[in-house]
């Protein structure tokens, strides 16, 4: 399989102290990764390396065989819906195009426009294109910002805690939608809860400052509460329960 991403020997610290000791891993082409760990322990700071947005003091990082923000415009970023102004009066299908926003670019072509609707169409959202934002539900803001992800066509999806604050109702049917997605991405998934797609998961990154890289079947109890240092569970979905 094709290395699409790599961080080689990485180090980075902020200003109160470091953050990422020696990381080394690697992500192949078609893999669905999920980075997990403490807060504090690193995954936002792995996502900006990732997106070129923060540059580490000594390693390498390289995406799609490129330097990260020159590989920016091929990941699609989806961050948490709950940084969005509930007050800001923009439709659907707005919002998605804003995911081929440019800095040189003042209006959206034709071909934007469909793109932003076969993405919308993806996303499960085509009744409420026309809607305003503000008025959907948790669950649909979030597969509205994967559109808006997936705009673009990237080969790298990049996903930041996408099931936050929303029910198990909306897990699944966010479950249902990733794993069309994955037949055609490499998707990484920063997220707090390990039950979350844990069927679609090919290997989790675990972040508390140093990086360890395991296969879904190898994360178990013991393991979670060494990474978070507290009690946790693991939830498997990918074992059905036999009647």
């Amino acid at each position: 399989m094709k290395t699409i991403v790599t961080f080689n020997k990485v180090n980075f610290s902020y200003s109160s102290g470091q953050v990422l000791d020696d990381v080394s891993f690697s992500i192949e082409e078609g893999d669905f990764v999920s980075i997990i760990g403490p807060n504090g322990g690193g995954k936002t700071t792995l996502a900006k390396l990732t997106l070129g947005l923060l540059q580490p003091d000594t390693g390498t990082i390289t995406v799609l065989n490129k330097k990260p923000v020159s590989a920016r415009s091929k990941i699609g970023y989806v961050p948490q819906y709950s940084l969005f102004d509930p007050q800001f009066p923009i439709s659907v299908k707005e919002v998605v195009l804003m995911g081929k926003m440019e800095s040189k670019k003042f209006f959206f072509s034709k071909q934007d426009h469909e793109n932003a609707a076969e993405a919308i169409e993806k996303a499960g959202l085509s009744s409420v294109m026309h809607h305003s934002f503000s008025e959907l539900s948790g669950g649909q803001r979030q597969r509205v910002l994967i559109a808006r992800a997936l705009i673009s066509k990237p080969r790298i999806l990049l996903m930041d805690e996408p099931t936050a604050s929303v029910d198990s109702t909306v897990e699944k049917k966010m479950s249902t939608l990733l794993e069309q997605l994955k037949t055609t991405l490499t998707v990484i998934l920063i997220t707090h809860d390990m039950g979350f797609v844990s069927n679609l998961v090919t290997k989790v990154i675990c972040v508390n400052r140093e990086v360890n890289i395991h296969p879904t079947t190898s994360i178990t109890t013991e393991y979670l509460e060494h990474l978070y240092q507290k009690s946790m569970k693991a939830v498997r979905h990918d074992i059905k329960e036999a009647h």
